[in-house]
């Protein structure tokens, strides 16, 4: 015999609630898989053009070239540099306005965004400034920068703030690296070199699939 009081009905799910737990959950997916493939390939993705630790004088100088005034390339290891270094030697008590040494390279920077290079300088007030140039098929790229600090001096340069005076071909396949110290007080120093990086951009994180947003059905 059938009760006098009807059944309650099962109360209908609640779909804006459903499509809010759906859209979070794509949105941590997200996020989770970004997280992933930056761990994968972000060091990867980094390039070392060079870490300066030639095993001798004559093998760092046959890869730099120094101009008619200044002297050769160097190595030093040990204190003060804490590591294994190129020296650069600077004559500045000489009547010259800079010294600078040269590299070939092949290098395809289109999937890069800065250049840093790792330089120890011990008497800041005997350079300027400091001048990274980058070569290309038909002239030179180059960023200036000031080294104010005795020691180690960490400088990351992007690569969309460099110059050019002639070249006319985008900054992207270069042929050749110049590193050029100029002379500030005329005093005689010697800068050392660590490491010349180059780096690629990291994953953007950007919003779940939808984002706050549930779509309409």
């Amino acid at each position: 015999m059938e009760s006098a009081f009807p059944r309650p009905k099962e109360p209908l799910p609640n779909t804006g609630n459903l499509w809010h737990l759906w859209s979070t959950v794509l949105r941590s997916l997200a996020i989770l898989a970004a997280l992933a493939a930056t761990a994968l390939c972000s060091e990867a993705a980094d390039l070392i053009v060079d870490e300066f630790n030639y095993t001798s004088d004559a093998e760092a100088r046959a890869a730099w070239r120094s101009s008619s005034l200044n002297p050769d390339v160097a190595m030093g290891e040990g204190e003060p540099w804490g590591e294994r270094v190129m020296l650069l030697p600077c004559p500045f008590t000489a009547d010259v306005p800079r010294a600078y040494w040269d590299r070939d390279v092949v290098l395809d920077l289109t999937d890069h965004h800065a250049i840093a290079l790792e330089i120890f300088v011990p008497d800041p007030g005997a350079i300027q400034y400091f001048t990274l140039y980058l070569r290309v098929s038909d002239g030179w790229y180059f960023n200036s920068f000031s080294l104010p600090d005795t020691g180690w001096n960490s400088i990351r340069l992007p690569l969309g703030d460099f110059a050019t005076s002639s070249a006319t071909v985008p900054l992207e396949q270069v042929e050749g690296i110049r590193l050029s110290p100029w002379k500030g007080a005329g005093i005689d120093t010697t800068l050392a070199v660590g490491e010349l990086r180059l780096f690629t951009p990291g994953i953007l994180l950007t919003e779940g699939l939808y984002g706050d947003h549930v779509p309409a059905m």
